[in-house]
Formats: C-alpha cells, sequence, structure tokens
C-alpha cells in the first residue's frame, strides 16, 4: 500500500464511570510515526461528547506534518433548549484519502462543521446556526462559511377567529 507496512499499538483507558480514552502509537513504513487518540465523555444525563484526531509526521515523504480533528457536543441546556456541536478539519485535502481505514470516510467530499443552538415550543422552532466546510475534492482550497444563519418554522396551525383557514411559517436569515 502507500503507507507500507502499518503497525498500530493502542492503550484504553477508562478514566471514570462517565469517561474514557483510546491512544495509539501508528508506525507507517513508507510515511513515518504517527498517533491517533480518541476522547469520550458524558458530563450529564444532558451533556455528551468526543474528540478525537490523527496525526503524522511524514519523514519517509516530504516530513510534512498531517492529520484531522473532529469535536461533537450534544447539551440539552433547558426545556426545549439544545446545542450542538460537530466540528471537523483537516489539514489537507489527501489526508483522508490516505490514512482513513473506512471507505466512508477515505471517500469524503468535505470537512463539514456545524454549531447549532435550537429552541422549540409547541408549534415553533427557532435555530442559530454556524455552518462552514472544506471541500476536499480540489487541489485548490475552496472553503464556504454561511456565518451566522437564523430560521424560524410554524408548523401548519390555524389563523385565530378564522374556521378552516390554515397557516405556516419557514423565514431565515
Amino acid at each position: 500500500s502507500r503507507k507500507g507496512v502499518f503497525l498500530g499499538i493502542p492503550f484504553y483507558w477508562a478514566i471514570s464511570d462517565s469517561q474514557d480514552a483510546t491512544l495509539s502509537l501508528e508506525l507507517f513504513e513508507r510515511r513515518g510515526v504517527g498517533a491517533t487518540g480518541e476522547y469520550r465523555y458524558v458530563l450529564s444525563t444532558t451533556q455528551r461528547g468526543a474528540l478525537s484526531g490523527f496525526y503524522v509526521k511524514e519523514t519517509e515523504q516530504s516530513g510534512d506534518d498531517r492529520g484531522w480533528a473532529t469535536f461533537s457536543h450534544e447539551w440539552e441546556m433547558g426545556r426545549g433548549l439544545s446545542l450542538r456541536a460537530d466540528l471537523n478539519a483537516v489539514s489537507d485535502d489527501g489526508v483522508l484519502r490516505t490514512y482513513e481505514d473506512s471507505l466512508g470516510r477515505r471517500a469524503t467530499q468535505r470537512a463539514e462543521s456545524n454549531l447549532a443552538v435550537t429552541k422549540t415550543w409547541e408549534n415553533w422552532n427557532l435555530v442559530g446556526r454556524l455552518f462552514w466546510y472544506q471541500d476536499l475534492t480540489t487541489p485548490r482550497r475552496v472553503e464556504l462559511q454561511r456565518l451566522p444563519e437564523l430560521t424560524v418554522q410554524g408548523t401548519r396551525q390555524a389563523v385565530p377567529g378564522v374556521p378552516g383557514l390554515l397557516y405556516q411559517v419557514d423565514a431565515g436569515v
């Protein structure tokens, strides 16, 4: 393969009842020395998340530093109020194609990140969202950011005082 003979030495650590980590030293005959890590946590019944990453110093190639990182967090802050973070970053467009084992991750076309706060009521949703991505299909750097985005959605409901007439709201800025 492009990586040569590969040796991974993982270490699993059960830090506590609500958090654990997996760390691994990785040796690539044709690339260099790298490391992966994943940390998972549960802060409470309403908060949980994970942080993971990969790094390699390609000493057998160009000497480049390459890698990726992901962070996800879910937090139910209160009645109908939640925060979701799903952040992804890569050092370059080809790092996933070279080092990922799963076909789904190797074929990823963009490193996409979302951060959203949502408030829900019986018939309404209010969503504030930050979104950005890095295109991984072209050699030139292409990034898109939509900062911030605010949407209001109302389910189909009756117009007060007018029987048989319904309205629905879907608006965004």
